[in-house]
């Protein structure tokens, strides 16, 4: 043959075969069964010591899918050709990768394969190992001065707080900071898409030297350097961990992290969600209490990969399975709502819609809608987001050391987060799910939930308060825990009883002799235990001080009301 042919057939077949090839295929493969040789009664086998300690505090089931992905066919899928990313033994799923977009059609010869599903395309130039593309968050976002109007009323001393003391008094956490609870001993992972920088700023000094920063691991790039990418991650987490008194303060400062990025902030693809899954097993194995999440998706670069708003269901994404399954084992999961709302989507995204997590949207300091903050329901039509916290002009670190104002529910999600590491810590043998409903049943609008605002904005002392967890105070069976007015003027009485029942509830003035009766209102209590209910307007009270009684089955309990 002539060599000049030759030649010109070798290099049409190297650019077919390397240049041609410039991008990545990957894709979610889905497995049909387990390694029957593991047992549920042997979990030592399959999983940490940590895992398996908070499954028993919780009694939750140790099940099959707890079992790692079978390593038989792991190898199969290997031996054709295709990288393995990430195994799922949550979902009993594998992440792989190609170059050769047309070596899935070898995966039609396996019967343990039961679904395939495309993450799409990424271009070598687009490839998570190259370097992010970082925007100076100075030059982006003007530095406003914060004010505090009603500072000098205040009997706290907000100089502690600095620029922070408006989004904790929010949620009333200075009380909680004051009896003792700042997170000790309550693990947090932040998943997130990168930390960069917070290893040198003096805003997490207290953090390292501490050691409360436990560990890290980027599932991006497969590596445990997360302080080298994208910056969100850290400023989420100066929500939380932020230490520096008089200029900034978190709302659980002294809880341990670890530091976990699942988002390649330079693209929107898929397969950050199995990133994301593979982030939240990692905690599970580690021990972790809470997961923080301020991520979402909806929307892909690929648009023929995006969800849809009947894909919110709770159930279908795989985000969203994932953090149903991080809640089944024992972990709290908190995950913002979304940034969303005033958009063409407006909806949550997954895995806000995700059960029994709880999932935060945003209010500006005058507790009023942010009208970026994704609205509720979900798809079958749950109540979301949950809770409230401050997700506009939120005061966070940069990656240059300085603290500015941003917006988003991806800070009202750890603001929140941290009031639940508190409330954890506080209460160590309350349910997930009790503290949960303590947060929804000590918000403002608990009463009329809607797709705003959810149950509004949680009083975090209150919330200790209804799990038992005040020790100066100690729950009794006719506690009055609590009396305020709420969004709807009413005034709210939340009272502990011993069973179902009707009670009695009087209101005096506590200024007169006479002590002349103002309101007198019989209410159901529908449950045992916490109640809170609503009666007259508060518009019938003067403003002045006055005595609440309840009259139950238990007894009679008393309190003051000022009504200011």
């Amino acid at each position: 043959m002539n060599k000049r042919i030759v030649v010109i057939a070798f290099l049409v077949f190297l650019f077919n075969n390397v240049f041609a090839q410039d991008r990545y295929y990957r894709y979610w493969i889905e497995l049909k069964d387990k390694d029957s040789s593991f047992s549920v009664h042997h979990p030592e086998q399959f999983l940490s010591a940590k895992a398996i300690a908070r499954r028993t505090k919780y009694n939750l089931p140790i099940n099959q899918t707890d079992w790692p992905v079978n390593k038989k066919y792991t190898q199969q899928i290997s031996s054709t050709g295709f990288r393995i990313i990430h195994t799922s033994r949550w979902l009993n799923a594998l992440t792989v990768q190609t170059i050769n977009k047309n070596l899935i059609d070898s995966l039609k010869k396996f019967s343990f394969i039961t679904n395939i599903k495309s993450f799409g395309e990424l271009k070598f130039s687009d490839d998570e190992n190259q370097p992010e593309k970082k925007l100076d968050i100075n030059e982006a976002i003007s530095v406003l001065e914060t004010k505090f109007e009603d500072g000098k009323k205040k009997k706290v001393d907000t100089s502690f707080y600095g620029k922070s003391y408006a989004q904790i008094n929010m949620l009333n956490m200075q009380k909680l900071h004051q009896l003792g609870f700042m997170g000790d001993g309550i693990t947090i992972a932040v998943i997130d898409a990168g930390f960069n920088n917070a290893n040198k700023l003096p805003i997490f000094k207290q953090q390292f030297d501490s050691s409360r920063v436990i560990g890290t691991k980027d599932f991006v790039e497969g590596n445990n350097n997360v302080f080298d990418d994208d910056d969100h991650g850290m400023s989420v987490w100066s929500c939380m961990a932020a230490c520096l008194p008089n200029q900034l303060v978190g709302t659980s400062p002294k809880a341990n992290f670890w530091l976990l990025r699942s988002e390649y902030a330079a693209t929107e693809s898929p397969i950050e969600e199995a990133h994301w899954l593979a982030a939240a097993e990692f905690a599970d194995s580690v021990g972790v209490d809470i997961i923080n999440s301020s991520l979402g998706y909806n929307q892909f670069d690929d648009k023929s990969l995006s969800h849809v708003y009947k894909d919110l269901d709770g159930k279908t994404t795989i985000i969203t399975r994932a953090a149903n399954m991080a809640a089944q084992k024992g972990i709290l999961v908190l995950n913002s709502a979304g940034n969303e709302g005033d958009n063409e989507w407006r909806y949550i995204a997954a895995p806000a819609d995700a059960q029994n997590i709880i999932t935060v949207g945003g209010v500006d300091a005058q507790n009023m809608y942010a009208s970026f903050s994704s609205i509720g329901p979900s798809a079958d039509k749950r109540i979301k987001p949950d809770v409230v916290a401050m997700g506009e002009d939120v005061w966070v670190a940069s990656s240059s050391g300085t603290i500015y104002q941003g917006n988003g529910t991806s800070y009202s999600c750890p603001i929140m987060t941290g009031v639940a590491a508190c409330l954890l810590q506080s209460n160590p043998n309350k349910t997930n799910a009790e503290i949960i409903a303590s947060l929804q049943k000590s918000s403002s609008q608990y009463y009329a939930p809607d797709k705003y605002l959810g149950y509004g904005v949680p009083d975090a002392f209150l919330a200790n308060k209804m799990l038992g967890g005040d020790h100066l105070h100690p729950l009794k069976k006719d506690n009055i825990l609590d009396v305020c007015s709420l969004n709807d003027n009413k005034i709210h009485v939340t009272v502990f009883v011993r069973s179902p029942q009707k009670i009695k509830i009087i209101i005096e003035d506590a200024q007169q002799l006479q002590s002349p009766v103002l309101i007198k209102e019989e209410v159901d209590c529908k449950v045992s235990g916490i109640n809170r209910v609503g009666i007259s307007k508060i518009s019938k009270l003067p403003k002045g001080i006055f005595a609440v009684y309840v009259h139950s089955k238990d007894g009679v309990s008393s309190c003051l009301f000022e009504n200011k």
